[in-house]
């Protein structure tokens, strides 16, 4: 339980936070950070319990964490999309997928459900791709017909089957 504010970790003037999640246990959270990385921070001890350094990528969106099987997934700049696992200590062994390999436009959002084994990339252009954690096997694919450019917001809403979740 935390109980007041605590800062569990400083990155200096020179980087940005570009986004927290959820971390693999119950008082983790997962920091993205540009130039830094991405780290795991225990919230109740304080202190960062997991870290890796992206080297020369740059993240576009916060990481995501796979609760069902402590997988994390990162979509970079460069159009690179990784997966690793949160015991991997070496970043260079995340498998990686390109966002054109998803079609469509550049991804957008990435969802997750902590129940479930996927991850549901949200692109650009409204089209939706449902891939396992470990970016191998396309699960299930949408295409929301937008106008232009128009605003999309997503909820995830529990459904009766165990291994689904419904937009």
């Amino acid at each position: 339980e935390i109980c007041e504010p605590t800062t569990v970790s400083r990155f200096g003037a020179t980087g940005k936070i570009l986004g927290l999640c959820s971390g693999p246990g119950p008082t983790d959270v997962t920091c993205t950070h540009q130039p830094a990385g991405v780290q795991v921070l225990d919230l109740s001890s304080g202190t960062c319990t997991h870290s890796w350094s992206l080297r020369n990528r740059i993240p576009k969106l916060p990481a995501a964490v796979i609760r069902a099987n402590n997988q994390i997934i990162l979509v970079c700049e460069d159009g690179a999309i990784l997966s690793w696992g949160c015991e991997e200590t070496d970043i260079s062994k995340a498998i990686s997928i390109s966002q054109a390999s998803l079609g469509g436009g550049a991804v957008a959002l990435v969802v997750v459900e902590p129940s479930i084994d996927a991850v549901l990339f949200v692109l650009e252009d409204g089209g939706l791709r449902l891939m396992t954690s470990d970016l191998q096997k396309e699960l299930a694919r949408h295409t929301m017909h937008l106008r232009g450019r128009s605003p999309f917001f997503v909820r995830l809403l529990p459904s009766s089957d165990k291994d689904s979740f419904q937009l």
